[in-house]
């Protein structure tokens, strides 16, 4: 009894390329730009501050001659500059700019996941202040 395929020998006798090295090079560029991308710099908003602004698709506010441009971070962090302040001292620094000019805007950057509850504080304390235009700053659509 003969058990050996002739079509079995023939296989063995043909070359093959192999890919595995192939492959490992592919997943590890993926793995690279995977990561590279993640460690992009983002948009940074006027304030210095990392704020993921959310989409409208709303028309853009006119630059003001004085304009205060704060952040409001994911945490609640107010931000002025990349300066941060606590709420007391951003109502001085308020009421201070508003002694300077009484045609002054304030632009509030809130990052979309900010709590609602800080960016209506932010705004109590510019309307205590006596800045009365206020305008939010968004990412076009």
């Amino acid at each position: 009894m003969n058990f050996r395929n002739s079509n079995r020998l023939k296989f063995r006798d043909e070359t093959r390329i192999d890919v595995t090295n192939l492959v490992d090079v592919a997943f590890m560029l993926i793995i690279f730009y995977t990561l590279s991308a993640s460690f992009a710099p983002s948009l940074k908003s006027d304030s210095g501050f990392d704020v993921d602004l959310p989409k409208a698709s709303a028309r853009e506010i006119p630059k003001e001659k004085r304009s205060i441009n704060v952040a409001v971070d994911k945490n609640g962090i107010f931000s002025i500059s990349g300066k941060r302040y606590s709420p007391d001292e951003l109502l001085e620094y308020f009421k201070s700019e508003s002694k300077k000019s009484s045609d002054i805007m304030l632009v509030i950057q809130a990052d979309r996941v900010a709590q609602h509850g800080r960016v209506v504080e932010l705004m109590d304390m510019a309307r205590e202040a006596g800045i009365m235009r206020i305008g939010i700053a968004t990412q076009e659509k």
